[in-house]
């Protein structure tokens, strides 16, 4: 299966929720399409914060803004 990458941050942060989510609810054919656009674009998981949600009151990863990924060019 050959995907376009997906450059938009607003997009892969969408289709990152998705894929999570249909990888969750055991909808594994969903998963797979989406896991393939999301392991094909150019970010990878925060190296500061890991991915984890800030605790409440708890200001943002000032690495990735909160998002829990970076473009590979900050990586």
């Amino acid at each position: 299966m050959h995907t376009e990458p997906i450059t938009d941050v607003e997009v892969y942060r969408a289709t990152l929720a998705a894929c999570v989510q249909a990888e969750s609810s055991n909808q594994t054919k969903l998963a797979k399409v989406l896991r393939a656009w999301v392991d094909g674009s150019p970010f990878h998981g925060c190296p500061t914060c890991n991915g984890r949600a800030p605790w409440r009151n708890e200001p943002p990863c000032k690495t990735c803004n909160g998002d829990g990924f970076v473009p590979d060019a900050e990586f």
